[in-house]
């Protein structure tokens, strides 16, 4: 049996159960702030285009191979997520706090929540500030070479479609 893998980035759309709720109950909590004033680059990937290389991957796909997939566009963290946050019409704060600092930090939260045996996940983890703080873009050129990959969505087009979450 030959396997192969897709490698979306950051994945969003509706039904989303992570990156917007989450992002939501921060600012509801007074417990966001940007990281390095959100100017780090990023791809993301619409769920809708995600499915649609999937589709592709199961029908034209390479066993062995690897497929990143993204919306085909680069955006910085705060205009993606300003924009996203719009469709709940909602506003980030506007604090922010250094790259180094918020690494640092998510360190030594990450420590006192393992040292007192806190279930609950961290405010803030060196994998949240880490993509936050860092550029991510990804070339998907395997993805359209072999597979015809080609976003369905455009970035604006999927937050045109976005529902508004429940409370």
């Amino acid at each position: 049996m030959q396997t192969l893998s897709i490698r979306p980035r950051l994945i969003w759309g509706p039904g989303d159960k992570t990156v917007l709720p989450i992002l939501l109950k921060m600012i509801a909590e007074g417990k966001f702030s940007w990281i390095d004033s959100g100017k780090a680059l990023t791809s993301t990937t619409h769920i809708y285009n995600l499915v649609h290389a999937i589709e592709l991957a199961l029908t034209k796909g390479q066993g062995g191979s690897a497929y990143f997939v993204t919306d085909d566009e680069i955006f910085n963290f705060r205009n993606f997520l300003e924009s996203l946050l719009a469709t709940q019409k909602v506003t980030a704060p506007n604090r922010s706090i250094p790259g180094w600092f918020a690494r640092f930090l998510a360190r030594v939260v990450e420590a006192v929540w393992k040292l007192f045996g806190i279930k609950n996940e961290p405010p803030l983890t060196r994998f949240s500030a880490s993509i936050m703080s860092r550029d991510c873009t990804i070339k998907i050129d395997n993805a359209k070479k072999d597979l015809g990959y080609s976003p369905l969505l455009t970035v604006r087009q999927g937050l045109e479609g976005m529902p508004v979450l429940k409370s």
